[in-house]
């Protein structure tokens, strides 16, 4: 399998997910010291994982890689929106340790030129090469916004004066108050097995698409990129996954959409990030067991089944009963430690004289902090029942 290095970049969701919630007490996610590490939150609280095993993508931009020759040749650009923004970027290249950059581009040298009429359109700088280079954007690009673009064929876009040719570069157009967006809904994991599956739901809003259209790819935490075969919506891989969890990174589906619209085409490109799970461990729910050592401290005995080695913690809320004997959530705490086969997790919880059993434990969350997995959700309701009688 020939693969090729590329840096990757993913936006985090600041709402809960599964990604999230998996990095949780990381700084010790490589602690093989068996001493456990105990925390009572400040507050209660409840986080549902059960739905939030997918999220949806909404794309309005394509990228591709192309050549200083092709560049100078012209390429075809594919515009749905009166305003498109266009950034061109040098790509670097790493060879025995050295960083290449390819020669940077002059705006005056860019040329976008309707196909048909061959009628030169406007570009505007939108920020010089310097205020790019001091806003963070070291790489020499280019942001354009094009203000004429003809939407009725293809558009080329030329570099005048000569370039390296096998130097590369990235184009990236994005249209964004296009009528075409790319939608697609995608699972935050997948199961490991020997030959993983990914069910993607993906549209394209005003324009249909089929199978031949859509060039996918998968790429791997370590930057490693396959082609892949897509089959409405369905992606089987050829060969098995071989990393767990999202300790080294995230894996990647990219999509790259092409379809015709009228004398033109819509380009679409999005990525989708994912990881694969595995049940490296499981709570053994009956036979937690909870004792109250006194009015103020319960223990409450946690029993892992531990199919491969790891530090594994364990978050869960404390039901009682207040003075008016309703159910209430008392407190919430996460346990963690390194395991290399089965055994107990003890939280020794810190209560009130204003609460009273019996004691359950709820909204059970279980994660591999070595492999940064959070393990299927576990909500279950265990009485203490050596505790039936009121303090």
């Amino acid at each position: 399998m020939k693969i090729s290095n590329k840096n990757i970049s993913i936006k985090l969701s600041k709402t809960f997910t599964l990604l999230t919630l998996a990095m949780a007490f990381t700084a010790n996610a490589q602690n093989k010291t068996s001493e456990a590490t105990f925390y009572q939150w400040p507050t209660t609280f409840n986080t549902d994982i059960s739905v939030a095993n997918q999220k949806t993508y909404i794309s309005d931009e394509y990228w591709q890689e192309v050549t200083g020759a092709q560049l100078n040749a012209g390429i075809k650009v594919y515009l749905s929106d009166a305003s498109t923004l266009v950034k061109l970027a040098p790509k670097a290249k790493f060879d025995e340790g050295q960083v290449f950059k390819p020669q940077e581009l002059e705006l005056n040298e860019i040329q976008l030129v309707n196909n048909q009429k061959s009628v030169k359109q406007k570009l505007v700088q939108l920020a010089a090469q310097k205020d790019m280079a001091l806003a963070g954007f070291k790489d020499g690009s280019i942001a354009l916004k094009v203000e004429n673009a003809s939407l009725a064929s293809e558009t080329i876009l030329k570099y005048a004066q000569p370039l390296v040719a096998d130097d590369k570069y990235i184009v990236h157009v994005k249209d964004k108050n296009s009528a075409f967006k790319l939608k697609v809904t995608s699972p935050l994991s997948i199961k490991k097995q020997l030959q993983p599956k990914l069910k993607l739901n993906a549209q394209l809003t005003n324009k249909q698409f089929s199978n031949k259209d859509v060039n996918a790819y998968l790429i791997s935490p370590l930057g490693e990129k396959v082609a892949l075969k897509y089959n409405q919506g369905n992606i089987v891989f050829s060969d098995e996954l071989h990393q767990l969890g999202a300790v080294k990174g995230l894996y990647q589906v990219e999509l790259n959409i092409t379809t015709d619209h009228l004398a033109n085409k819509i380009k679409r490109t999005i990525k989708v990030p994912f990881i694969q799970t595995a049940e490296t461990a499981k709570v053994v729910t009956s036979d937690i067991n909870i004792a109250a050592k006194n009015k103020t401290n319960v223990k409450v005995t946690v029993p892992l089944s531990i199919a491969q080695e790891g530090r594994f913690a364990v978050k869960a809320t404390l039901q009682g009963f207040n003075l008016n004997n309703q159910k209430v959530d008392i407190a919430t705490a996460e346990i963690a430690q390194y395991l290399y086969s089965d055994a107990s997790l003890i939280m020794p919880f810190k209560v009130t004289g204003i609460t009273k059993g019996p004691y359950s434990l709820s909204n059970i969350i279980l994660t591999d902090q070595t492999r940064m997995i959070v393990l299927p959700q576990t909500n279950i309701s265990q009485v203490g029942k050596d505790l039936d009688t009121a303090w």
